[in-house]
C-alpha cells in the first residue's frame, strides 16, 4: 500500500451527521467534519433514479460501494473521483468536467476513492434494465459502442461534458423550489433531457463505405468468433488477432454489420442458447454458455431479443 493510500480516511470509520444544511461525515474526536454538503437523492419514475452532491472535503477518503445492472450516468461538474473495479481504475473529473456511461450486466463491487481536500458537485442517473426497456432503448448499451472495462459484465464510455449537458447537470443540483408541487416534474424533465443531450454527443455517426483491407478484417473477425463462440472475447484480443486497434476496428465493425462487436457477440450467443434450449438443455446451462452469471439477466436478454423466456422455447 503507498503512502497515499495510507492517508485516507475509510469511510466505513466515520459517522454521518444530519443538519438543516445537509448532512456531513465525522470522524472521531475530529473537531471539524471530513466532508460536509447537500445530497439529492430522488427517484423520478420506477427505474429512473437521481443522485446528486455538492459537498466540500477537509481530506481524502475512500469507501466500498455497488452499482447495480443497468445504466449509470455519471456528469462530474467540479472536483475529481477514482473508481476502482478490481485490478480497473476509472477516472472521473479532473481538470475537465466530464461525463461517464456505465453499463452493468450484474451487480458490480468498487472502491470509492477522493484522494484529496476539495469540492465535488455531481449528478448521477441511474437507468434500470426494464426503463430502458419499456422506453424502447434496450439496446443502448450497443449502440453508443460502450466498451469492455471489466470483462462482458461492465462497460463503459467516457467523454468531455458540453456545455448543454453541465447547464441541464447544474440545475438539477438546484434545490430552491423543492417545496413546489411542480418540482418533481421539472426534475424528471430534467433528468430525461440531460440523457437525451450525453447520448446525442455520442451517438453513431452515419457509416461509410469500408476500403477492401477492412472488409478483409471484418470478415477475418467474423470467422474467428464463429469458430469459437464461447471463447472470452475481448475487443483488445479481437484487435490484435485481425491486426487492428480496438477504436477502429469498433467503428468499421459497426460501418460493415451496423451493430457493435459486443451487441453483435450477444445476439449471436444468444441464438446458440435458443438452439440448445429446443434441444432440451436447461436454461442455467444455456445462460452460462452465453455468457451470463445470472439466469435472470439471460431471460431478460433472450425475451427482448425473441420475444419469448427461455423457459417458453425449451417447452
Amino acid at each position: 500500500m503507498g503512502k497515499k493510500e495510507e492517508q485516507l480516511l475509510d469511510a466505513a470509520t466515520l459517522e454521518w451527521r444530519k443538519t438543516e444544511q445537509g448532512y456531513s461525515l465525522w470522524a472521531d474526536h475530529a473537531t471539524q467534519p471530513v466532508m460536509h454538503g447537500t445530497f439529492i437523492e430522488q427517484e423520478l419514475r420506477p427505474g429512473l433514479a437521481l443522485h446528486g452532491t455538492t459537498v466540500s472535503f477537509r481530506q481524502g477518503i475512500s469507501g466500498k460501494s455497488e452499482i447495480n445492472a443497468g445504466l449509470k450516468l455519471i456528469v462530474m461538474l467540479e472536483g475529481e473521483i477514482s473508481a476502482h473495479f478490481g485490478r480497473t481504475h476509472l477516472q472521473l473529473g479532473g481538470a475537465k468536467a466530464s461525463c461517464v456511461l456505465l453499463s452493468a450486466q450484474t451487480t458490480q463491487s468498487f472502491k470509492r476513492v477522493v484522494e484529496q481536500a476539495g469540492q465535488q458537485r455531481q449528478v448521477v442517473l441511474t437507468i434500470s434494465e426494464d426503463w430502458l426497456a419499456q422506453s424502447g432503448m434496450g439496446d443502448v448499451q450497443d449502440w453508443v459502442a460502450i466498451e469492455e472495462l471489466q470483462g462482458p459484465a461492465l462497460s463503459s464510455r467516457s467523454w468531455q461534458a458540453s456545455p448543454e449537458v453541465l447547464s441541464l447537470a447544474a440545475k438539477l443540483l438546484q434545490t430552491g423550489h423543492a417545496s413546489s408541487p411542480l418540482h418533481p416534474l421539472q426534475q424528471e424533465s430534467r433528468a430525461l433531457n440531460l440523457l437525451l443531450a450525453a447520448l446525442q454527443q455520442i451517438s453513431p455517426q452515419q457509416p461509410t463505405r469500408l476500403d477492401m483491407r477492412a472488409q478483409q478484417r471484418i470478415q477475418q473477425l467474423l470467422e474467428l468468433f464463429h469458430h469459437s463462440p464461447r471463447n472470452d472475447w475481448s475487443l483488445a484480443t479481437l484487435s490484435h488477432a485481425v491486426g487492428s486497434n480496438p477504436t477502429t476496428l469498433q467503428k468499421q465493425f459497426r460501418q460493415s454489420t451496423g451493430h457493435s462487436i459486443a451487441e453483435y457477440m450477444r445476439s449471436y450467443r444468444l441464438k446458440l442458447a435458443r438452439n440448445e434450449l429446443q434441444q432440451g438443455q436447461s436454461v442455467t446451462e444455456a445462460a452460462l454458455n452465453a455468457g451470463y452469471n445470472s439466469p435472470a439477466n439471460f431471460a431478460t436478454a433472450f425475451k427482448r431479443q425473441f420475444g419469448l423466456s427461455p423457459r417458453e422455447v425449451r417447452l
